[in-house]
Protein backbone atom coordinates (compact mmCIF):
# COMPACT_ATOMS: atom_id res chain seq x y z
CA UNK A 1 0.00 0.00 0.00
CA UNK A 2 1.33 3.34 -0.84
CA UNK A 3 0.60 7.04 -0.60
CA UNK A 4 -1.95 6.83 -3.69
CA UNK A 5 -3.80 4.07 -1.91
CA UNK A 6 -4.27 6.07 0.92
CA UNK A 7 -5.63 9.50 -1.15
CA UNK A 8 -7.68 7.56 -3.76
CA UNK A 9 -9.54 5.98 0.35
CA UNK A 10 -9.76 9.35 1.32
CA UNK A 11 -11.47 10.69 -2.34
CA UNK A 12 -14.19 7.99 -1.89
CA UNK A 13 -14.50 9.11 1.67
CA UNK A 14 -15.14 12.25 1.25
CA UNK A 15 -16.95 12.66 -2.24
CA UNK A 16 -20.21 13.70 -1.81
CA UNK A 17 -23.35 10.54 -3.62
CA UNK A 18 -24.20 11.85 -6.53
CA UNK A 19 -28.16 11.74 -5.21
CA UNK A 20 -26.96 14.30 -2.67
CA UNK A 21 -25.19 16.73 -5.31
CA UNK A 22 -27.36 19.45 -6.37
CA UNK A 23 -28.72 19.20 -10.16
CA UNK A 24 -27.78 21.47 -12.78
CA UNK A 25 -30.34 23.50 -13.84
CA UNK A 26 -31.79 22.61 -17.46
CA UNK A 27 -31.15 24.46 -20.12
CA UNK A 28 -34.24 26.37 -22.06
CA UNK A 29 -34.76 25.11 -25.04
CA UNK A 30 -33.19 28.04 -26.79
CA UNK A 31 -31.92 31.67 -26.40
CA UNK A 32 -33.79 33.37 -23.56
CA UNK A 33 -34.26 36.64 -25.05
CA UNK A 34 -35.44 40.14 -23.57
CA UNK A 35 -37.65 41.37 -26.05
CA UNK A 36 -38.60 45.08 -26.68
CA UNK A 37 -40.19 46.75 -30.00
CA UNK A 38 -39.47 50.54 -31.76
CA UNK A 39 -41.26 52.54 -30.00
CA UNK A 40 -41.38 51.43 -26.57
CA UNK A 41 -38.81 53.82 -25.00
CA UNK A 42 -35.82 51.43 -26.49
CA UNK A 43 -32.74 54.04 -25.05
CA UNK A 44 -33.46 53.81 -21.77
CA UNK A 45 -34.05 50.18 -21.69
CA UNK A 46 -30.96 49.29 -23.32
CA UNK A 47 -29.32 51.21 -20.83
CA UNK A 48 -30.33 50.37 -18.27
CA UNK A 49 -29.22 46.50 -18.94
CA UNK A 50 -26.16 47.50 -19.93
CA UNK A 51 -25.61 49.22 -16.34
CA UNK A 52 -26.50 45.95 -14.96
CA UNK A 53 -24.39 43.93 -17.39
CA UNK A 54 -21.32 45.58 -16.73
CA UNK A 55 -22.14 45.36 -13.02
CA UNK A 56 -22.46 42.18 -12.96
CA UNK A 57 -19.64 41.44 -15.20
CA UNK A 58 -21.47 40.20 -18.21
CA UNK A 59 -21.34 40.69 -21.88
CA UNK A 60 -24.46 41.32 -23.93
CA UNK A 61 -25.71 40.40 -27.08
CA UNK A 62 -28.53 42.54 -28.82
CA UNK A 63 -30.25 40.49 -31.85
CA UNK A 64 -31.55 43.28 -34.40
CA UNK A 65 -34.74 41.64 -36.35
CA UNK A 66 -37.88 42.18 -38.18
CA UNK A 67 -40.94 39.99 -39.10
CA UNK A 68 -39.82 40.22 -42.51
CA UNK A 69 -36.73 39.42 -42.32
CA UNK A 70 -36.02 35.70 -43.98
CA UNK A 71 -32.34 35.48 -42.19
CA UNK A 72 -33.77 36.92 -38.85
CA UNK A 73 -36.03 34.18 -38.61
CA UNK A 74 -33.28 31.39 -40.15
CA UNK A 75 -31.04 32.54 -37.01
CA UNK A 76 -34.41 31.54 -34.54
CA UNK A 77 -34.80 28.07 -36.34
CA UNK A 78 -31.16 27.05 -36.45
CA UNK A 79 -28.90 28.78 -34.22
CA UNK A 80 -30.43 30.49 -31.77
CA UNK A 81 -32.21 26.86 -30.54
CA UNK A 82 -28.69 24.88 -30.99
CA UNK A 83 -27.58 23.37 -27.19
CA UNK A 84 -24.15 25.06 -27.38
CA UNK A 85 -24.81 27.88 -28.46
CA UNK A 86 -27.90 28.19 -25.57
CA UNK A 87 -25.40 27.01 -23.11
CA UNK A 88 -22.65 29.80 -24.37
CA UNK A 89 -25.98 32.52 -24.43
CA UNK A 90 -26.24 31.70 -20.48
CA UNK A 91 -23.31 34.63 -19.54
CA UNK A 92 -24.75 37.22 -21.64
CA UNK A 93 -27.52 39.58 -21.22
CA UNK A 94 -29.65 38.97 -24.32
CA UNK A 95 -32.32 41.21 -26.10
CA UNK A 96 -34.10 40.91 -28.99
CA UNK A 97 -34.59 44.59 -30.37
CA UNK A 98 -37.89 43.95 -33.04
CA UNK A 99 -37.33 46.61 -35.88
CA UNK A 100 -40.19 45.41 -37.70
CA UNK A 101 -41.90 49.43 -37.43
CA UNK A 102 -40.73 52.05 -39.50
CA UNK A 103 -37.76 53.18 -37.52
CA UNK A 104 -38.86 56.28 -35.26
CA UNK A 105 -36.00 59.22 -34.28
CA UNK A 106 -34.82 57.45 -31.38
CA UNK A 107 -34.33 53.73 -33.10
CA UNK A 108 -32.47 55.72 -35.82
CA UNK A 109 -29.99 56.79 -33.18
CA UNK A 110 -29.66 53.91 -31.19
CA UNK A 111 -28.71 52.20 -35.21
CA UNK A 112 -26.37 54.61 -36.06
CA UNK A 113 -24.58 54.53 -32.44
CA UNK A 114 -24.59 50.41 -32.78
CA UNK A 115 -24.29 50.53 -36.28
CA UNK A 116 -26.96 48.74 -37.60
CA UNK A 117 -26.86 49.24 -41.68
CA UNK A 118 -29.03 45.96 -42.17
CA UNK A 119 -30.90 42.76 -40.59
CA UNK A 120 -29.90 40.13 -39.11
CA UNK A 121 -27.36 41.98 -36.98
CA UNK A 122 -26.65 40.95 -33.90
CA UNK A 123 -24.59 43.61 -31.50
CA UNK A 124 -22.62 42.63 -28.95
CA UNK A 125 -21.23 44.61 -26.07
CA UNK A 126 -18.35 43.03 -23.22
CA UNK A 127 -18.30 43.21 -19.96
CA UNK A 128 -16.83 47.00 -19.48
CA UNK A 129 -19.64 48.08 -21.93
CA UNK A 130 -17.50 48.37 -24.88
CA UNK A 131 -19.25 48.08 -28.20
CA UNK A 132 -17.81 45.64 -30.45
CA UNK A 133 -18.44 46.72 -33.82
CA UNK A 134 -18.28 44.14 -37.08
CA UNK A 135 -18.32 41.25 -35.02
CA UNK A 136 -21.78 39.67 -36.54
CA UNK A 137 -23.46 41.01 -39.66
CA UNK A 138 -26.04 38.80 -41.78
CA UNK A 139 -26.52 35.54 -41.09
CA UNK A 140 -24.11 33.23 -39.42
CA UNK A 141 -24.16 29.08 -39.06
CA UNK A 142 -24.71 27.78 -35.73
CA UNK A 143 -20.63 26.96 -34.89
CA UNK A 144 -19.82 30.44 -36.34
CA UNK A 145 -21.66 32.44 -33.90
CA UNK A 146 -20.69 29.63 -31.34
CA UNK A 147 -16.91 31.53 -31.91
CA UNK A 148 -17.99 34.91 -32.14
CA UNK A 149 -19.74 34.31 -28.78
CA UNK A 150 -16.97 32.42 -27.48
CA UNK A 151 -14.25 35.11 -28.12
CA UNK A 152 -16.55 37.93 -26.25
CA UNK A 153 -15.37 38.32 -22.86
Amino acid sequence: RGLGDVYKRQAVATAAPAAARPAAAPLPDKVPWEKIATGNDVRAFLDARRAEAVAAGKPMMIDFWATWCVYCKKLDKTVWNEPEVVAEAQRFETIKVDATAPDDEEMVAIKEELRVSGLPLVVFIDSRGEILHGQSSGFKPAADMLAVMQSIR
